[in-house]
């Protein structure tokens, strides 16, 4: 009765790991649902532990699933040093869900006007009959994805209605509803559909649905389905657009689709090469990511902290930066990001070309770890404000980022802070230390020294891995892949 057996050891590649090994674990979540009981998993491993079989508890009862890897082997933090940054995480992780605000025996449903039905969901919950959304807790950091679907003609200049109804209780034992309805306009003209689409919730869509076609499919498939989707809609633009825009492949508002998708498949939810756990970890973060911290997860942030040569200006407020980024975006302001650090810190691409091995960097891509990164040519001026050491090599990955009085220390400390404040779970900071040179410097170095380097150079690969737009060993460059989806 729900044993869990070593699946991985037969073949640590199989797509089927993925799936759950028997529907013991998800008859049992749904007569946790039917008794309004929510499960979180906590999970500590240093071994696979088919957390796929597991998953299914969390994923219908509308609940939380963290995954915390004990395995030093794929981290760039030492053995005893990883145990304690995630017996942190877990803390901090217990103490968010208990004081988040709550809504207990939930239902949703999603309502359309005649001529459009919901075809399909997404998210943590279970389906009632055909569309009703059973979850036995809701919160506000959890988001729902649905994919509508036109049944029947619909007149141009006509509206639509969309409505979604909540019924949920209190922590105070009363029985509310909360209702929200939009009125949508249909148009003829595919340059006004076209104009009035949303990049972020669009490409936080594409994830969900990315990661759902994996159960049904393959990996395989789901990343051909983001291919081929990017491909079609820059295609219907070109054909049904194309002699109104000159030579844009797609509108002004859309124009980070393709970065967008191609970090997707980077994204370790497709991709083989991660241990099938972390995957499963990362499968239901798109699960239930909202948009702005979907886009974050998809395409990370990085920061400039320090540099000889600084952004002639700061990163405009655009659409694309609004979706990537969430700057500019007033139903976020308050909640989730502080524009003026944004602007302030001007968010740099995630390509080697914006990097320089005289800067001190900082990524943050919405898990469980934000990675400071630092170029080993950093002048040792700079290396002195922020870490109080007079070299590079001084620097003590280990020993966090010291309080120091002076503007650019307390500038990277309003920033981690900013970051742990918005981020959807507890962030342990990395310290990757530029290993470019250790070819040269480490040659003749001790065995502590040789371990040490080590080290850092899983550190500086796993910050490396971020950088999206870059050629790796499996995956194009964003240039290689522009021009795939645009032949």
């Amino acid at each position: 009765m729900g044993r869990l057996t070593a699946r991985e050891a037969a073949d640590p590649t199989s797509p089927g790991l993925l799936k759950a090994a028997d529907s013991f674990y998800k008859t049992f979540a749904l007569d946790c649902s039917r008794q309004q009981i929510s499960v979180d998993l906590f999970l500590f491993a240093s071994q696979y532990i088919d957390a796929a079989t597991l998953e299914s508890m969390s994923q219908h009862t509308g609940g939380e699933f963290l995954y915390y890897n004990l395995a030093s082997t794929s981290s760039p933090v030492p053995r005893p040093r990883l145990q304690a940054d995630e017996q942190q995480r877990l803390y901090q992780d217990v103490y968010r869900l208990l004081k988040r605000p709550l809504g207990f025996e939930a239902v949703m449903r999603i309502r359309c006007s005649k001529g459009v039905k919901v075809a399909m969901h997404y998210g943590n919950f279970f389906i009632r009959s055909t569309d009703l959304m059973a979850l036995p807790i809701v919160d506000s950091h959890k988001a729902f994805g649905v994919l509508l679907e036109i049944t029947e003609p619909i007149m141009p200049n006509s509206l639509i209605s969309l409505q979604t109804a909540l019924l949920y209780t209190t922590s105070q034992g009363e029985r509310r509803i909360r209702s929200m309805t939009v009125c949508l306009s249909v148009s003829s003209s595919p340059s006004v559909l076209f104009n009035s689409v949303d990049l972020g919730a669009s490409a936080t869509l594409l994830a969900k649905m990315a990661v759902d076609r994996i159960f049904t499919a393959s990996v395989i498939d789901a990343r051909e389905a983001v291919v081929n989707k990017c491909m079609e809609i820059i295609h219907s633009y070109k054909t049904l657009v194309g002699g109104q825009s000159g030579n844009a492949i797609l509108p002004p508002n859309l124009d980070g689709l393709p970065a967008l998708c191609h970090a997707l498949l980077r994204h370790g939810a497709l991709r083989s090469s991660i241990p099938v756990d972390e995957r499963v970890s990362l499968i239901n973060l798109i699960r239930i990511l909202p948009t702005v911290d979907g886009c974050r997860s998809i395409y990370p942030l990085l920061y400039q902290i320090s540099s000889p040569n600084p952004p002639p200006s700061p990163m405009p407020v655009g659409p694309i930066a609004a979706a990537l980024y969430g700057i500019g975006l007033p139903e976020f302001g308050d909640t989730h990001f502080d524009w003026e650090i944004e602007r302030q810190f001007s968010p740099l691409e995630l390509g080697s070309e914006r990097i320089e091995r005289a800067a001190v960097l900082l990524l943050d891509d919405c898990s469980k770890n934000l990675i400071l990164w630092i170029g080993s040519r950093t002048p040792p001026e700079i290396i002195s404000l922020l870490f109080g050491v007079s070299s590079f090599e001084m620097i003590n990955p280990y020993a966090g980022v010291p309080r120091i009085d002076n503007p650019m220390n307390k500038q990277l400390h309003v920033l981690l802070e900013h970051s742990a404040k918005r981020s959807f779970y507890s962030q342990t900071l990395i310290i990757a230390k530029d290993s470019s040179d250790a070819n040269t410097t480490g040659a003749n170095w001790g065995p502590s020294q040789q371990a040490q380097l080590k080290i850092d150079a899983a550190a500086h690969a796993k910050f490396l891995s971020h950088l999206v737009h870059d050629r790796s060993s499996s995956s194009p460059s964003l240039h290689e892949f522009l021009a795939q989806v645009i032949k």
